[in-house]
């Protein structure tokens, strides 16, 4: 069984759940992570409300083990993942509950 893992505190007065606002939120915790504007442009098509924040904190990254990750509005860590999804609309619909 996997342990939960608590949202990282980026410093004293943030936290990686600060930047979860009521939407998916796509956490990029590395410099370069392959093309979030794909994953962007799908989400908007879909009507899916998305934030992409890019985080440059090497202790979040090696706290999750994972390049990025995909929070839903109600704060739940839906995928860990080091690349984006080669079909990022299929993906999408998948965690949304559409497909």
């Amino acid at each position: 069984m996997k342990r939960h893992r608590r949202f990282r505190k980026l410093d004293q007065a943030v936290s990686t759940l600060d930047q979860v606002k009521g939407k998916f939120t796509l956490l990029v915790l590395v410099n370069q992570s392959g093309d979030t504007n794909t994953f962007r442009a799908s989400a908007t098509q879909l009507g899916v409300p998305l934030s992409i924040v890019t985080l440059n904190a090497d202790h979040v990254r090696d706290h999750y083990g994972y390049d990025m990750l995909l929070v839903r509005p109600d704060q739940h860590v839906e995928w860990r993942g080091n690349r984006l999804s080669e079909s990022p609309e299929n993906f999408l619909k998948k965690v949304t509950g559409r497909q």
